[in-house]
Order: structure tokens, then C-alpha cells, then sequence
């Protein structure tokens, strides 16, 4: 006997004896340490008057004790039991029922803390919801860089020079956030990988500024932005002759990145006729923003001004509320022939794509917006059928934007690589649109949500 009770108090499980009316008969030294509680303030005491036991779990166990049996019947489940000073941790349960006499019945229980598990379950969910949203992202952007690259390419062959180069730009940039385990990496690093790629000559490039680090999103816009910008200047700058020289500026103030890229020597400038896809990914640097990023084609030299309102941060050794608004009643278009859509989305190219499709399917887009904060703003103006809205802005979540849009009787659709249970809840009722998206895809859900619209508005 006392062997047994040397075992049980040492053990890293609890163990404990309830009666048929649930009170405490035997509490183990290990129950004490896993639940902070001293068998002397327990013993002969309700399990459930003395808040160890919440009201779901004590009828679980006497389901148990209710069960038939000729042999000791023994049970498993996963409740939620209190500690005296943390509060409810999450315990595996084992229960046996044994029959001491006539009617008389006690359930030993052996109880295993799992809160280390279920939080690393909880995290594990998390880690994978995101992985998925990066994934799908970066192969919405690769869809939209090859989409937009086709378009504007003469032939295959200068498709090909161009989607690849942008591509390898991307990968490489992957690297080395995959190195950096898919936290902050340095600017430095970025400027360096473009020299040993060969899209920078870096004998003749000159840098100065602080060292700072990117944020994931940051430094995967700012890989295409720097391949674009290295790339034109061989075509037709300052890199198209042996004597051109660029100089590489940044500056950090209160976490606002702005990068100059400044060439010198190379052949007079002339300001381009029109913008091609190259010039959007250099503008989709600054994540969209209006003025973002601005060229200044002065006759020795182009000079580009690249402000990054977020995602950098020197170099390391709330939620806005959706306010009431009145709900006016519209006339919607049952099809995108002549909709107005607001398209809400912090990946510039994936926006570009989504506008084009929207457009060539007839659909007007009324405004792109990236932020928590505008989309509100801009729902708040009225003027819209259909929304598009992805699933995170920025890392911010997006539950108050879809509350709004419900309350207003905007009909919308998220569009996002994540998966529906990682998306704002309560609102079933909207279609999801994984990214990639595919053209067809996106055309039948968003008429098949406006047709559904114009019947509720019917009723």
C-alpha cells in the first residue's frame, strides 16, 4: 500500500477519488502540485462547490458513473479542470468506476495536464493558417507577375526574359527570409543578393544609410522593385555604360523607410511615353499607397523616391470600430456588366489582376484600398454593389470591414489564402475565393453572389 501511494505522489499524473455524489475522497500530491490545491482543503468536499469541477465537466462524470456495467467500465475525455492560481487548465481525463458494495460506487480518476498541448495544437493552427496564406499569396503574385508579363511582352522569348527574371528575384528573396525563418531581414542583405545575382553591378553602385530590416511583405515587394529598377538601368541607364554610376540612399524617421535610387553617367534621359508592368512593380514598393514612390527624370539621370510607411524597422541586435451607418436602399446589378466594386487588398499586384478581370468582365472598381481604416471609410461613402475584401490587411483582421458591409447590405465575397476557419467568423454567408484565384472562378461567384442579392432584395 504504501508503495502504491509512493507511486501515485510521484507520479506527473493526479490522481483523485470521487464518490457517486461527486465529493472528494482522495487527493493525491501530484493533484496538489497540478492543481495548487492541498488535500486538507479538499477532502470530503463537493468537487463542483469547490470549483475544481465546472457544471459540463460533473456531468460528463456522472454519465460515467450512470453507465452499466458487470466490470469496472473505464472512460477517457478531455475537460477543463481549475487551478487554484492560473484558472481552468485543459486535462486529459481517465476515469475507472468500481463498486465498493450495494449501491455504493467511487470513480478514480487519473488526470494528465495537456495545456502545453493544446496551446502547442493552438499555435501549430495558427503557424499552418499562415503558411497558407503566404503560400497562396506569393502564388497569386507569381500569377499576376506572369498574367501582366504576357500581356505587355512582344513574343515568347521577351516573356520568358522577363517573367524569369522577376521570378528568381521572388525565390531569392524567399531564401533568405527562409533563413531568417520568415521574420525581419536586413535591407543590406536584399541589396546584396541582387550584386551576386548580377542585376546590380556593385563596383559601381554606392549605399549609404542606417541599418535597418524588412518585414516579410516589405522585403518580398521591394526584391521585384530593386530587380526592376537594376534591370531598366542596364537596358537604358546608367548600368547601359561603363562610366554610369547609382547611388542608393535610404533613411529611417519614426519607422518610415525612404529609399532614393539616384543614376548618374549614362546615356540623357527622356521621360517614357507610358508605363509598362516594369514601372508598376517598382511603384507597388511603397504597398500601393498614393505618392508612395515617385520618378523624377532629370536629363542625367532618373531619380526614384521610394517611401515605405511601414514594415521597417531598425536594424535589431486599434482596431477601428465599424460606426453605425444608415442603410439606403439600392438598386444592385444582378450581373458585373456595369457593377461598382470596391476592391479591398494590401497586395498591389494581386489588386492590379483582380482589377483587370473585374474590368474585362465589365465591373467598375470604384476605389483599391489597403487598410482596415479605408475600407471602412470607403464603404462609409456609399456608391458601391460588391466587395471584394481579403481576408487579413496588413496583419490586421478584418472583421469590423465585413460587419459594415453586412450592415450596409453590400454584398461580398473574402479573397484570401487562408482557409475559412481562419477567416473573421460569422460570416458564412460570404463566398470565399482562394488565392490563386482563377478568372472563371472569380466571375461565377461574384454573379452568382450578385443574383443571390437581387433575390433576398426581392423577397
Amino acid at each position: 500500500m504504501a508503495q502504491l501511494r509512493a507511486h501515485a505522489d510521484n507520479s506527473p499524473l493526479a490522481f483523485v477519488t470521487l464518490d457517486s455524489e461527486l465529493d472528494i475522497r482522495s487527493w493525491s500530491k501530484g493533484a496538489e502540485r497540478m492543481f495548487g490545491r492541498s488535500a486538507g482543503d479538499l477532502l470530503g468536499f463537493s468537487a463542483t462547490a469547490s470549483g475544481w469541477l465546472d457544471r459540463d465537466g460533473a456531468q460528463v462524470l456522472r454519465g460515467w458513473l450512470a453507465t452499466p456495467g458487470d466490470h469496472a467500465p473505464r472512460f477517457s475525455a478531455e475537460m477543463v479542470l481549475d487551478h487554484a492560481g492560473v484558472g481552468p487548465i485543459s486535462c486529459e481525463v481517465y476515469g475507472s468506476v468500481l463498486t465498493e458494495g450495494p449501491g455504493l460506487q467511487t470513480l478514480s480518476l487519473q488526470i494528465l495536464d495537456i495545456t502545453d498541448r493544446k496551446q502547442a495544437e493552438e499555435v501549430r493552427s495558427l503557424l499552418i493558417g499562415e503558411l497558407n496564406h503566404r503560400i497562396k499569396n506569393t502564388l497569386a503574385n507569381v500569377q499576376a507577375i506572369a498574367r501582366q508579363s504576357l500581356r505587355q511582352s512582344q513574343g515568347l522569348d521577351e516573356f520568358e526574359a522577363s517573367f524569369g527574371g522577376r521570378l528568381q528575384a521572388l525565390a531569392r528573396a524567399h531564401s533568405i527570409l527562409s533563413d531568417a525563418t520568415w521574420a525581419s531581414a536586413p535591407l543590406d542583405q536584399l541589396i546584396d543578393d541582387q550584386i551576386s545575382s548580377g542585376t546590380l553591378d556593385g563596383d559601381r553602385l554606392r549605399r549609404n544609410g542606417p541599418p535597418v530590416e524588412l518585414s516579410p511583405d516589405t522585403m518580398l515587394r521591394l526584391a521585384l522593385t530593386l530587380h526592376e529598377l537594376g534591370t531598366n538601368a542596364a537596358k537604358y541607364g546608367a548600368l547601359s555604360v561603363p562610366e554610369g554610376l547609382i547611388e542608393l540612399d535610404w533613411h529611417l524617421t519614426n519607422h518610415q523607410l525612404t529609399l532614393i535610387w539616384s543614376e548618374s553617367g549614362g546615356p540623357p534621359v527622356t521621360p517614357p511615353q507610358g508605363g509598362g508592368f516594369g514601372t508598376t512593380l517598382i511603384g507597388a514598393a511603397g504597398g500601393g499607397d498614393s505618392g508612395a514612390v515617385t520618378a523624377d527624370w532629370r536629363p542625367e539621370g532618373v531619380v526614384w523616391t521610394i517611401v515605405l510607411a511601414e514594415g521597417a524597422t531598425p536594424l535589431r541586435g486599434t482596431r477601428t470600430s465599424a460606426d453605425s451607418v444608415p442603410v439606403q436602399p439600392q438598386r444592385r446589378p444582378a450581373t458585373l456588366d456595369g457593377c461598382r466594386v470596391l476592391l479591398v487588398e494590401d497586395e498591389p499586384l494581386v489588386a492590379l489582376d483582380l482589377r483587370h478581370e473585374l474590368e474585362e468582365a465589365g465591373a467598375t472598381v470604384t476605389d483599391i484600398v489597403r487598410s482596415v481604416e479605408d475600407a471602412l471609410d470607403a464603404a462609409r461613402g456609399g456608391g458601391i454593389d460588391l466587395a471584394l475584401l481579403d481576408g487579413n490587411l496588413r496583419g490586421e483582421p478584418v472583421d469590423d470591414v465585413a460587419a459594415l458591409f453586412d450592415q450596409m447590405s453590400v454584398p461580398f465575397c473574402f479573397v484570401s489564402g487562408y482557409g475559412r476557419e481562419h477567416l473573421p467568423q460569422g460570416f458564412d454567408h460570404a463566398p470565399l475565393i482562394e488565392k490563386p484565384f482563377r478568372p472563371d472562378t472569380l466571375r461565377m461567384t461574384l454573379t452568382t453572389l450578385l443574383s443571390r442579392g437581387m433575390a433576398q432584395a426581392a423577397q
